[in-house]
């Protein structure tokens, strides 16, 4: 799962995977498109496997239980506007599990919308790039 970001070729990737002084507006592309470059790379190579990445947006859920009274608040006026149910979140990934019809590696960014789906299709070398440098931080 990522944020809305669709699969391009158009991050800079020199700070991946560390990010020292992480900054959002800065760094939050490349660690998003990081994940439509791993499902690339599992679809490559682990023949028979599917990958997919999904934006689930914001599901109605008990998670700002513990927020300031302020953001329970707007959360509770704006909720019915912004927030989808956990079933829309969750359709998108229940529907590619019960289903073989989907072209992988492929990305869905809107949720609930099974049928709006964009073939994930990035520049292998930068995802071996991306694999390798990750392996090389993990030891794996």
């Amino acid at each position: 799962m990522t944020a809305a970001i669709p699969p391009t070729d158009d991050a800079d990737f020199t700070r991946f995977p560390t990010f020292d002084s992480f900054n959002f507006a800065r760094d939050r592309k490349p660690a998003q498109l990081a994940n439509h470059h791993y499902a690339a790379h599992l679809t490559r190579t682990e023949p028979g496997l599917a990958a997919g990445v999904v934006n689930a947006g914001a599901a109605k859920t008990d998670i700002l239980r513990s927020a300031p009274w302020y953001m329970r608040a707007g959360a509770k006026v704006l909720g019915p506007v912004v927030f989808d149910t956990v079933e829309t979140s969750a359709r998108n990934v229940v529907e590619a599990v019960r289903r073989d019809d989907w072209t992988t590696p492929a990305y869905w960014s809107k949720t609930g919308r099974f049928e709006q789906c964009t073939p994930i299709a990035l520049d292998p070398t930068v995802t071996q790039h991306l694999v390798d440098v990750s392996r090389a931080l993990t030891g794996v």
